[in-house]
């Protein structure tokens, strides 16, 4: 039994895995960040220091990420999926419930264009409804009312 076969059949159980592990470690970067404040204003510093960490660690993650998307396509085969997502595709259709199927589907769809670029859409034209001109624009920062 390959790995893809492994996952497929305990699809459910990995994706409440990963999740679990997303909420967690933000849960302990949120106490991370929320301590250091604390430890900072006792200080009489200024707690801005951490940001040029957080920025560095954003930055490695995204080149990491970046890296492994990057030897995926490399690796790919020409007009074919990579040999470990066709197997893992063709176990999870095998294993999963057509309802389940139908959700893991409904899911994948919400990360399309089709879907993103209205959303954002709409997101603008709330922040312009509001006057947030500038968070409109992607700066971030409230347009004084």
């Amino acid at each position: 039994m390959t790995l893809a076969q492994r996952i497929a059949m305990h699809a459910l159980f990995v994706w409440a895995l990963v999740l679990s592990l997303a909420v967690l470690s933000s849960d302990l970067a949120w106490q991370y960040k929320a301590r250091w404040h604390r430890r900072a204003a006792a200080e009489g510093r200024h707690s801005d220091v951490m940001r040029w960490r957080a920025t560095l660690l954003l930055i490695l993650a995204m080149a990491l990420l970046f890296a492994f998307l990057a030897f995926a396509v490399t690796a790919r085969k020409t007009g074919a999926l990579v040999p470990f997502d066709t197997a893992l595709a063709d176990s999870l259709h095998a294993n999963l419930s057509v309802t389940i199927w139908h959700v893991v589907v409904w899911i994948t769809q919400l990360g399309s264009s089709a879907f993103i670029v209205p959303v954002a859409g709409v997101v603008a034209l709330i922040l312009i409804w509001r006057r947030y001109w500038q968070r409109a624009a992607g700066s971030g920062q409230r347009a004084a009312a």
